[in-house]
């Protein structure tokens, strides 16, 4: 089966900031990209769509985590209404206030590498190249707002990283000492230990495994394959140990639950039945699933398909959306939200639609 992963952040921040669209003042180019991706592929195969969190674990390992980003409250706000309208159209996806997309794209490439032995073909949508992590044979990673170029297994050690020369699967170890300007963290620093060496190091540890079937080459990027990696190396301290996995933490994705199973039960689920019933316990879209009818009337009102008709109350809804943002309601209720709840915890305050809107 072919699965595309759509990192839906990058989507709609790539389309704002590319060609931003407005829709009776309200911004929608962020929104309209992921609709069309979905109307353009829903058909010929399944989808997963991840979403950023609010308050991430990262960040309260390192409040510096990205700190150098200036808030965009056109793209928080373009976010918020998408996840409405993906919920009328009964279209799952992927959300946690702790997690980032990175997470759930991780998880959701590991697992089903594991579940399908490898055979799942699947693409991850991101323009952050920090999921060249996830590429394996059956997996590449491919821009959406750069022409569309791939990175796969053949191409990894050149197109990772500019002039760079990355051995396979190894992107992580690379910024664990290099650091990320983007992410606003600095690579670490460990006498006798460079990333040149450490990649050797894991290399060589986990060929067998792979050789032998044990493994799957996506646990080049699991923190706990890692973690045990580092335990095994001699000529490092136990603290510079201790520092290199700390460090770690805010390189690597997390693994994150998927559904409302474990990955053994979904395991033994895949052993009775069809993987793309597992695709859907997992929250995993197929085409069947979607409420068609309110899925074309929205992608006909954000100009993506001619399908449908165009919606008043979804225009007449962007024009709330819109006074509610030039007049700084939507960024009042941010900052407002951020004060009065714990760091970690909160979601984005929404203006909810009524869900028979389109019914």
């Amino acid at each position: 089966m072919s699965i595309t992963i759509l990192d839906v952040h990058s989507a709609v921040y790539g389309a704002h900031k590319g060609n931003p669209i407005y829709k009776c003042g309200f911004p929608i180019a962020g929104i309209a990209k992921v609709f069309g991706i979905l109307n353009g592929s829903i058909n010929r195969e399944d989808f997963a769509l991840c979403f950023d969190g609010d308050t991430i674990i990262k960040k309260e390992l390192y409040p510096e985590y990205k700190a150098n980003r200036i808030p965009d409250y056109s793209v928080y706000a373009q976010i918020d209404l998408l996840k409405e309208l993906l919920d009328l159209c009964n279209i799952p996806y992927f959300y946690s206030k702790k997690h980032e997309a990175d997470d759930y794209i991780f998880t959701l490439c590991h697992d089903l590498s594991l579940l399908s032995e490898g055979e799942e073909q699947i693409t991850v949508l991101s323009d952050d190249r920090d999921m060249a992590c996830c590429v394996t044979e059956n997996i590449s990673l491919r821009n959406i707002t750069t022409n569309g170029k791939s990175i796969t297994k053949d191409n990894f050690s050149n197109r990772t990283v500019s002039d760079k020369n990355i051995l396979f699967n190894t992107i992580l170890l690379y910024k664990l000492f290099h650091g990320d300007k983007s992410d606003h963290y600095t690579g670490i620093k460990i006498p006798g230990l460079s990333y040149d060496v450490l990649a050797s190091i894991v290399v060589d540890a986990l060929q067998p495994y792979l050789d032998s079937g044990d493994f799957c080459e996506i646990q080049y990027s699991d923190y706990d394959v890692f973690c045990v990696i580092v335990d095994s190396i001699d000529f490092i301290s136990d603290n510079d140990k201790e520092a290199l996995k700390h460090h770690a933490r805010l390189v690597f994705p997390y693994r994150v639950p998927l559904g409302e199973l474990s990955l053994q039960e979904y395991y033994q689920e895949s052993l009775t039945s069809p993987m793309y019933k597992v695709h859907r316990k997992m929250g995993i879209v197929a085409s069947k699933q979607i409420y068609t009818s309110t899925f074309f009337d929205i992608c006909n009102t954000l100009g993506v398909s001619r399908k449908g008709n165009e919606s008043q109350k979804l225009l007449d809804l962007f024009t709330i959306k819109a006074k509610a943002l030039k007049e700084g309601d939507f960024i009042a209720s941010k900052v407002i939200h951020k004060k009065i709840e714990k760091p970690q915890a909160g979601q984005l305050v929404n203006m909810r639609i009524d869900e028979n809107l389109f019914r």
